[in-house]
């Protein structure tokens, strides 16, 4: 999406703006912090018995009206409900935009609505938009004598019920169209996250709804990681590698403009296990206190064997020191950078060196011990010598 209040043709929309804080399938760095997030924090809950997963997960689905949407046969709502509904245990539900009321009060109600129904701190709320439009979600078309209204609503304006702190869940937007940053600043502080997936960013244009679509790509991705992983989850940043090889790039947003590596995290949930999850986290004790630390490494990376046993050995370590621990978050792994290892390896070895030449001749180390009070003069000496040779 971008700013241009345009519309564009239904075969395919294009996109001007340039995104920020976006993840892409090329940023391998991103998408290994957070496998190793993963990793790490997947051991720590193993080892305090801390629920995985979220509480309750809601769909919101959003598409134009039949009546007014030129691809209409082509959308594949039925297949994301089994998708959501079906394999993911998710609650749906279904809004239809049209032209006799107001789209975007509408889509403004429908997010609310949404919001009100389902928000809570251990819940995921899903919006999932399949259509059409730049800053906008438009079916297209002019305005007719029979429309109201123009089948236009502006995505920026309905989402700020996600920006603000009132809202405690974590968020997913997923749209089938372009999408380029806009000008919302998020709340840098909140221990949430609001993810937006786009189909496309900047100056890339997408298929229009069908079998090239990227609805239809998006529940592909979906079935074959469900497939794939036996305890049938994963992260988006997981979900955005798997589409790697799709044309246009997806992008994945992070709206709350945050640099903690906090993805959102998708897995099938079951309701008797949603219920336990519920009954244990109201039963965790609240933070009252936090510790940072930094720990200096020796080699520039770790495996994936060896997050996991440092995830379930720190626990124990407070334990054994009598601290009462109810979790610990990965922030970041970051490495040297290559120009100052090397810089601090060289000031390594010409340290090294001078020490050795001094070890091997006692008598430089004994005249260089001397020279403060053989050179220094005095301010008496120093006023009685000829200009040319005080120190300025």
């Amino acid at each position: 999406m971008s700013e241009q209040n345009t519309t564009t043709s239904r075969e395919t929309q294009h996109c001007t703006d340039a995104p920020t804080d976006v993840t892409t399938p090329d940023d391998k760095d991103k998408i290994d912090q957070s496998a190793k997030r993963g990793w790490f924090e997947g051991a720590v809950k193993k080892t305090l018995n801390i629920p995985s997963g979220y509480v309750k997960v809601a769909v919101l689905v959003l598409r134009w009206h039949e009546d007014i949407d030129d691809y209409a046969a082509g959308h594949t709502t039925e297949r994301l409900k089994d998708l959501f509904s079906g394999r993911l245990g998710y609650s749906y539900k279904e809004v239809k935009l049209g032209t006799q009321k107001n789209p975007q009060n509408t889509l403004r109600t429908a997010i609310s609505n949404h919001i009100d129904e389902h928000d809570g701190p251990n819940n995921l709320l899903i919006v999932f938009y399949t259509g059409h439009g730049l800053v906008q979600l438009t079916r297209g078309k002019t305005k007719t004598q029979k429309d109201r209204f123009f089948a236009t609503a502006y995505w920026n304006t309905a989402e700020e019920p996600f920006l603000e702190k009132s809202t405690e869940a974590d968020v997913l937007a997923i749209l089938d169209c372009c999408f380029a940053s806009n000008a919302h600043k998020g709340q840098s502080n909140e221990r949430r996250t609001y993810e937006l997936l786009a189909a496309c960013g900047k100056d890339d244009t997408t298929p229009g709804p069908g079998t090239n679509s990227f609805t239809n790509a998006f529940i592909q991705t979906i079935e074959k990681l469900l497939d794939q992983d036996s305890c049938g989850s994963f992260t988006t940043t997981k979900l955005l590698d798997e589409m790697n090889g799709r044309q246009p790039r997806p992008k994945l947003l992070n709206r709350l403009h945050k640099d903690d590596n906090r993805h959102v995290h998708l897995a099938r949930l079951d309701e008797s296990y949603a219920k336990e999850n519920e009954r244990r986290f109201q039963e965790r004790p609240p933070e009252k206190a936090n510790l940072k630390l930094r720990f200096s490494l020796e080699k520039p990376d770790a495996s994936r064997d060896q997050l996991e046993k440092l995830g379930e050995n720190l626990p124990r370590a407070f334990d054994a020191a009598g601290i009462p621990l109810r979790w610990i978050e990965w922030v970041k792994m970051e490495q040297r950078d290559p120009v100052q290892i090397f810089r601090h390896a060289v000031k390594h070895v010409t340290r090294n060196q001078r020490n050795q030449r001094h070890r091997s001749n006692p008598e430089m180390v004994h005249q260089q011990e001397a020279s403060p009070d053989t050179r220094k003069r005095t301010r008496a000496e120093a006023s009685s010598l000829p200009a040319s040779k005080r120190r300025v």
